[in-house]
């Protein structure tokens, strides 16, 4: 107890016995959240409450329902429509269809990654879905995201069915520049136009996405996915194309609300029907983001966002087999690795990938090394903010070696760092002549060094098998 100190003077007034908690335990680092994401694109309202202007501005919500608040619902969809044909005998069929599908898929991609596991994100509107898609837009609504310290996720969603493939290209690749700049996040990388032929459309990728730094900090994913989620739409913008038997009823068009007048049952029959076999077909990294919270929050950003189910999926746009699936996880020559969802019997839809676009990098390969770094250095940094000004002495670096080996120590503990020993997990290292000179000092500058043993995924799992071919 320091008497000099003028609380303590203040405070023992009365003769007693007085119970002082000293925490004998090392002051520890706070690990800093590793995902939340940021949605941008095209939203169908751009004016929040209040009639506060939400364009560029990263707004923060937990729900879907906050989404709608803000921001609206998927706008209305057009190109719904249903032919009811009757049958000689008197049954009917509903066939339903959609053409050309609204392209603003900002309120789909919120639901999906909330059915993913997805707790909290920021959404940035870069305009009302209305207006004609221009990538200045997106530029634009991407560099105010540099704003807001907590994203650590870039999604851009609908930017796949709304700007040319040199233009998504280009957004993707300043994209990747600014996390490789700021590095406290992520990029995730839909591809582009797929075309019939999985290694066609996997080529074309390859051959567009040229930019090179930031690699590390992003990764892509493909294919697309038949949501189970429900199209938005009003009964006025269906049309109902009504087919009676040949030489009877002549063909009629109404729209659905109409037919809602006519007859409310065959309305119901109608709505079950587009809910049934019409679904929004989504990029797959809304969902992505989603797994990466599950499997942050379940396990540890350590974990590989691999090898897990994803939710509100009805199927694949494509289906990839072993050998394309090896050319899309190596890339020999750029090292643009393409980590691919795959179906399995009796398993359902699984992510089944977890390199970053630097394939060929050993350091840098895999998702969760380079998110786990991401983490640690943020968290880290953080810390050392509220350490400016402190005097550059032994007695600062010691505070500091403390906090920051405690802090690797607990995610040691967890199975964040590989090593028998936490000597071999880890280390860390500040003082003067082990990380500084007396010219640092007098410089200011307080250097600390870390060093890491990052655990990888066991990607590739081999399994032995001798025969032995004497008698028993």
């Amino acid at each position: 107890m320091d008497k000099s100190n003028p609380r303590h003077r203040l405070k023992f007034r009365n003769p007693g016995v007085y119970v002082e908690e000293v925490s004998l335990q090392p002051k520890s680092i706070a690990e800093a959240e590793t995902a939340i994401p940021v949605f941008i694109g095209y939203t169908q309202l751009s004016e929040g409450k209040a009639g506060a202007d939400l364009k560029g501005v990263p707004q923060f919500i937990s729900s879907v329902q906050e989404y709608v608040d803000f921001f609206g619902t998927a706008g209305k969809e057009q190109g719904l429509s249903l032919k009811i044909t009757q049958s000689p005998g008197g049954a009917e069929s509903i066939q339903a269809q959609v053409s050309n599908p609204h392209a603003c898929l900002l309120y789909y991609s919120i639901q999906a990654f909330f059915a993913n596991g997805g707790s909290k994100c920021f959404v940035i509107s870069v305009g009302n879905s209305g207006q004609k898609p221009q990538l200045r837009d997106y530029m634009a609504g991407f560099l105010e995201s540099k704003k807001e310290a907590r994203i650590t996720i870039l999604c851009f969603p609908d930017v796949v069915g709304l700007l040319e493939e040199s233009d998504y290209y280009q957004l993707m690749g300043e994209a990747m520049l600014q996390c490789h700049k700021l590095r406290n996040r992520f990029l995730l990388v839909d591809l582009h136009s797929p075309e019939a032929d999985n290694l066609q459309t996997l080529d074309r990728f390859r051959n567009l996405m040229t930019q090179t730094e930031g690699r590390q900090f992003s990764t892509a994913y493909y294919p697309y996915i038949n949501s189970q989620l429900d199209y938005s739409f009003q009964p006025e913008d269906v049309l109902v194309h009504l087919l009676g038997n040949k030489g009877h009823n002549r063909p009629q068009t109404i729209n659905l609300l109409a037919l809602r007048r006519q007859n409310e049952s065959k309305f119901n029959d109608c709505i079950a029907v587009i809910r049934k076999t019409l679904r929004p077909v989504l990029p797959p990294s809304p969902y992505v983001a989603g797994v990466y919270a599950r499997v942050d929050r379940q396990r540890g950003v350590w974990k590989a966002p691999a090898n897990v189910v994803l939710k509100a999926a009805q199927g694949l746009t494509a289906n990839v087999n072993n050998q394309e699936q090896a050319r899309f996880n190596v890339d020999s020559i750029g090292g643009k690795s393409v980590n691919v969802i795959r179906e399995f019997p009796g398993r359902g839809i699984l992510v089944w990938g977890a390199r970053t676009l630097a394939g060929n990098d050993n350091e840098w390969r895999y998702v969760p090394v380079r998110r786990l770094f991401i983490m640690i250095e943020s968290s880290v940094k953080a810390e050392l903010k509220k350490m400016v000004l402190e005097p550059n002495d032994t007695n600062t670096w010691i505070k500091v070696r403390s906090m920051t080996e405690n802090f690797l120590q607990e995610l040691w503990r967890k199975g964040a760092l590989f090593g028998m020993k936490s000597e071999e997990a880890f280390f860390v290292r500040i003082g003067l002549g082990q990380t500084m000179t007396t010219q640092d000092i007098i410089d200011g500058k307080m250097i600390m060094e870390l060093g890491l043993s990052a655990i990888r995924p066991s990607e590739f799992l081999v399994l032995r098998i001798t025969q032995n071919m004497k008698a028993t």
